[in-house]
């Protein structure tokens, strides 16, 4: 079945033009630490010889034929759905099972475009469905008439890890934690994914291991792919290369459209998870190079009622386009407690809230956008080094098309010595909330130390560099008394760099409901230098 678009396409501008969300409900937090990843126990079971799924499996709707061999398994898709309910071997251990293992391979063949979800439920000798991890070692293949195509989706709710070995080679992949709702199909109304509907509650969670590959690509209709990660705790340590788009949600209960590469996210359940998302691998891919498909990333996590910070390193976005005329930009949404949906512009911070954004050394390909309810913190190496994957970027922060960070309380950019942030075009950094400005601060201090890039520590950016923690901004209908927040500038012997600065923290009040003025008291603003002695 070819996928249906979604009735409300929400994202839909190129970067550079607003983008669109919908306030989630979330609350405050502070920076968390990362921690190194323990490795999954592995389990005892014997593995089967003859099998490259260690399990059975049953189809449950459509059509579909599994024969399976001790190297290869190959699940011949002929309808345009199917369900495919997975039993594994093991049903006597408690650690891990390796479903899929290394030197082993799955290859999902159709006629035509085809959409195959499997489930894989782990059970006991009794036959009772358990929590274990499921790993996928080995490589997974998926081809429409000999190309490269098909959307082949997988749910297991113990969690799902894909190995240093493993590889998938398809058109279209979902990783999830959470059972998809397949009533009247595996799409619902408007062409809906529909992720944890009444599913029991779990803390499973999607897992690239380092080395770990996803290849998206449809061969007959470049730049329609997509990847979809969901799950209550995602750890991205491995490679996604997507010719389209890419989402890692962090939620328990979500409804996902896709229309021509722009997803439209409605988190109806939150996860509980202190951070959601760890991102320190590279998630991407090709140039946008297609006119009828948008190619974005998307990291999106919604707390429950916990505080929650996404932790971002590593690489995100799609490489520059190599042919004139097309729009290389494509797009990166990070999101902290907002939904990607019809309802406030990108860049108004919204009702306060708990969901953080930290981002340590990190390379954005793309112009990015990103919204938190609580507040957004960069530095480098703040909280990897020197446990980060990718040392190509140590020591740097850089946004390669500019970006427009939001949030509530704090946005807060800042290096050390030896260290650097560039933007090439503009860098937006937001405080405020209707009425009330927050804290934008943006700071060099080359006496602190640093390691990676090799200078005293710089801030460069070749646009317009902004700070504003302004309140009470004309977009704010009603917003009566409004109070300036705190925007900082601050270099000490290291050196800031743009092509126009500009700091503000100014109030502009309005009427309130009955109709009354109010009083616009403004904020600080500061530029301070030290040359140091």
């Amino acid at each position: 079945m070819t996928r249906q678009p979604a009735r409300n396409a929400t994202v839909r501008s190129r970067s550079g033009r607003g983008l669109r969300w919908r306030l989630m409900a979330s609350g405050a937090t502070g920076l968390a630490v990362a921690t190194i990843l323990a490795a999954p126990q592995q389990a005892s079971a014997q593995l089967s010889a003859t099998q490259s799924f260690q399990g059975t499996g049953t189809v449950a709707s459509g059509n579909a034929s599994i024969v399976q061999t001790g190297t290869v398994d190959t699940v011949r898709v002929t309808t345009p759905e199917a369900v495919i309910n997975w039993r594994p071997n093991d049903t006597s251990g408690t650690g891990s099972i390796n479903f899929l293992p290394g030197g082993r391979r799955v290859q999902f063949l159709g006629d035509a475009d085809f959409t195959v979800f499997n489930r894989i439920i782990p059970v006991n000798a009794a036959g009772t469905p358990v929590s274990r991890l499921i790993e996928l070692n080995g490589q997974i293949d998926s081809f429409v008439l000999g190309q490269q195509g098909g959307n082949v989706w997988f749910y297991s709710p113990g969690g799902i890890l894909v190995g240093g070995t493993g590889v998938f080679n398809v058109g279209s992949l979902i990783l999830s934690t959470r059972d998809i709702d397949t009533t009247g199909g595996l799409f619902g109304p408007g062409g809906t994914i529909r992720f944890g509907v009444n599913s029991p509650a779990t803390t499973g969670t999607v897992r690239l291991a380092p080395g770990a590959r996803i290849n998206a690509d449809v061969s007959a209709l470049p730049g329609s792919s997509y990847v979809a990660l969901v799950a209550p705790r995602i750890e991205q340590a491995g490679t996604i290369n997507a010719n389209g788009a890419v989402a890692l949600v962090a939620a328990e209960a979500v409804d996902i459209r896709i229309n021509a590469g722009l997803f439209d996210i409605n988190v109806t359940t939150g996860s509980g998870d202190p951070n959601g998302i760890v991102h320190t691998g590279t998630t991407g891919g090709p140039s946008d190079n297609s006119i009828d498909f948008e190619s974005r990333a998307y990291l999106v996590a919604i707390p429950k009622s916990q505080a929650m910070t996404m932790l971002l390193s590593g690489t995100v976005g799609f490489q520059t386009a190599l042919t004139a005329g097309f729009d290389a930009n494509g797009g990166i949404v990070l999101s902290a407690g907002n939904n990607v949906a019809d309802g406030l512009d990108a860049g108004d911070a919204g009702a306060p809230g708990r969901a953080s954004i930290s981002i340590a050394d990190t390379l954005f390909w793309n112009t990015v956008n990103g919204v938190a309810t609580n507040e957004i913190v960069g530095r480098p190496a703040l909280f990897c080094a020197p446990n980060c994957l990718d040392t190509s970027n140590l020591g740097q922060i850089g946004f390669y098309r500019g970006g427009n960070l939001s949030a509530t309380n704090r946005v807060d950019l800042s290096v050390g010595q030896a260290q650097r942030i560039f933007a090439i075009g503009d860098l937006t950094m937001l405080a405020a909330t209707p009425g009330i400005g927050g804290i934008a601060n943006l700071t060099v201090d080359a006496t602190a130390p640093g390691t990676g890039f090799n200078g005293d520590g710089e801030i460069d950016v070749t646009g317009i560099l902004l700070l504003d923690a302004s309140a009470g901004a004309s977009e704010f209908v009603n917003a009566g008394a409004s109070t300036g927040g705190t925007a900082t500038l601050s270099a000490t012997q290291g050196r800031i760099r743009a092509g126009q600065i500009d700091v503000r923290a100014s109030a502009v009040a309005t009427a309130n409901l009955s109709g009354v003025g109010q009083l616009g008291q403004g904020g600080t603003a500061l530029a301070l230098a030290n040359t140091g002695g």
